[in-house]
């Protein structure tokens, strides 16, 4: 197969949505996303109404926690080059946060509290990457806050308390290598919603391979549970993480919920992860 390949060059902002609609205008048939989290959090926040061009993912952002959802730890080009040329489309769902004045997209995950102080963290740590780089930025973090006030609404259910994490996921994981929700599906209308009850610091030490592995869900600290949406109440302001980038919110009342707002991405049946 033959291919003709434009080369764009992504910056925040505007140039995004500005480069997508060049390339919708030169009627190219598929894209390649060289990146991570990070690069499709900012195209889904900028991407044109109707814009139907499938995306084909190669992972080369810090953490590649969507990517590892759909082709688990892949990183060979010759397998993601046979996903551009043979994966068929699948439509994909993201998650919607909306404060009182703005409103977010994310693909991967979105963290509030302690979680998105980890990440902002990270942000500042340039050596290290993925998992080694999140534990890291929690170590340090741990000298600090670690738990905030919430309350937590879904229409069936209110949870009122201090906690450690409260985590919603697209795909299955998060700060480069946490199994924080094993049974998330960017293809199902669902947020998993994960919840870590406050505990002392030297029990975050010894619980935090469960969320390596996936085993957090036994653990008597974790709420979990699946959800279209949850409405979110805040007695403080907080930081919010959405795909690795870090927000402050100064709302005390959230919205968050499975979004309207879809993309085109490609994959291979009998490759796929999930």
């Amino acid at each position: 197969d033959k291919y003709s390949f434009f080369l764009e060059t992504l910056e925040k902002g505007k140039s995004i949505r500005e480069n997508l609609l060049r390339l919708w205008e030169k009627k190219v048939s598929k894209i390649i996303v060289l990146g991570g989290d990070g690069t499709l959090f900012h195209i889904i926040n900028n991407i044109p109404k109707n814009f139907n061009i499938p995306f084909s993912l190669f992972p080369s952002g810090s953490g590649n926690d969507f990517i590892k959802t759909i082709f688990g730890n892949k990183k060979d080009l010759s397998f993601f080059y046979e996903v551009f040329k043979r994966g068929i489309i699948k439509n994909t769902y993201t998650g919607e946060v909306i404060t009182e004045n703005k409103k977010y997209f994310f693909v991967n995950a979105a963290g509030f509290g302690f979680d998105a102080k980890i990440a902002k963290r990270a942000l500042k740590i340039r050596a290290l990457r993925g998992l080694l780089r999140y534990l890291l930025s929690l170590f340090i973090e741990l000298r600090g806050k670690i738990s905030y006030e919430m309350e937590i609404e879904d229409g069936e259910k209110v949870l009122k308390g201090k906690y450690l994490i409260l985590g919603l996921g697209i795909g299955k994981y998060l700060g480069g290598g946490f199994y924080l929700f094993p049974d998330a599906s960017p293809f199902e209308k669902k947020l998993s919603i994960c919840i870590i009850k406050d505990m002392d610091k030297i029990s975050v030490f010894k619980k935090l391979p469960h969320a390596i592995k996936g085993t957090h869900l036994f653990l008597p600290e974790c709420i979990y549970f699946k959800s279209e949406g949850i409405n979110l109440k805040l007695n403080e302001k907080i930081f919010i993480q959405l795909d690795g980038e870090v927000f402050k919110l100064n709302d005390k009342k959230v919205r968050a919920k499975v979004s309207d707002r879809k993309f085109n991405l490609l994959y291979i049946l009998s490759l796929i992860h999930i």
